[in-house]
């Protein structure tokens, strides 16, 4: 369905129950938003291995603008605290009472810009292969490790001129094989509606993936924060989750690490990441 909020229209989809049932009690279930990455992918990413947290809780995920199904708006309005802006919008419209937030990589700066903005908006909040502060020499590294010196300057020049035609999808060409530790899921990935214009706004030689620090924004967080990273990622070290751990203000946070994970948790290793979100949460799994 489609919403409206602030000023553009957001594709949203809703998986799993408010309410369940214990006996003859009934039981109202959390809802987790979710906020997918990039800039220019979609919320699929998050399926079909978020399904089984829906037994636990009632999942919200949107499009962010500028991608997936989402309208774009005004290019001016592609910065982190318009997508900011817009989680809030989405949680007003909708009338979600204190989600969870769980943000992945590019989803995981907005959460962490919003959580510091609308502190009484959420009641938990999930930061998902992604960091504080990108560190690009650190990804390139990486990269070159993985791949060698082809997928090294595809990266270089996707890092440093996004813009110049042809470096986002031979970026993509080369490089996304080595985002998943145990392989790519080609079809999911296909299944993503191509929204290269947002990606190349965020990433080009002045946008704001090279201003994004977001330590202030941890110093402000105080509600339940869980970080999930693999240890093989090669576009955010685990250091650098190490790092964000160390910002974070919240008393109750907590680092889990992941030995067979890379950059796709979600496609790597799906099973743990739902048990390690309910556990830490203490879900509860009402019938019906």
């Amino acid at each position: 369905m489609y919403i409206q909020v602030n000023g553009v229209k957001l594709f949203v989809e809703t998986v799993g129950a408010k309410l369940g049932f214990r006996g003859d009690e009934t039981i109202e279930r959390p809802t987790i938003l979710l906020l997918h990455g990039g800039p220019g992918l979609d919320h699929s990413v998050f399926r079909p291995a978020f399904k089984p947290l829906s037994e636990h809780a009632q999942l919200v995920m949107y499009d962010h603008r500028g991608s997936g199904r989402s309208e774009d708006g005004p290019k001016s309005n592609w910065h982190m605290d318009q997508w900011a802006d817009d989680v809030a919008g989405v949680i007003e419209t909708l009338g979600l009472q204190k989600p969870i937030v769980l943000g992945t990589s590019f989803g995981g700066f907005v959460a962490q810009r919003f959580a510091a903005k609308y502190p009484d908006l959420l009641s938990g909040l999930v930061l998902m292969a992604t960091t504080y502060k990108p560190q690009i020499e650190a990804t390139l590294e990486q990269i070159l490790l993985a791949g060698g010196m082809h997928a090294s300057a595809a990266a270089s020049d996707f890092f440093t001129d996004a813009e110049r035609p042809g470096v986002v999808e031979k970026y993509f060409e080369t490089c996304l094989q080595y985002y998943a530790y145990k392989g790519i899921d080609a079809e999911a990935m296909a299944r993503i509606p191509p929204r290269p214009e947002v990606m190349m706004h965020f990433f080009r030689k002045s946008g704001e993936m090279y201003r994004c620090d977001f330590s202030e924004d941890l110093k402000k967080i105080n509600v339940p924060t869980l970080l999930l990273h693999g240890e093989k990622d090669v576009i955010f070290p685990p250091t650098l989750a190490e790092e964000t751990l160390n910002l974070l203000a919240a008393e109750r946070k907590h680092l889990a690490l992941f030995k067979e994970g890379g950059h796709l948790l979600e496609q790597d290793v799906p099973d743990d990441l739902v048990q390690t979100i309910t556990r830490f949460f203490e879900l509860k799994q009402p019938s019906g």
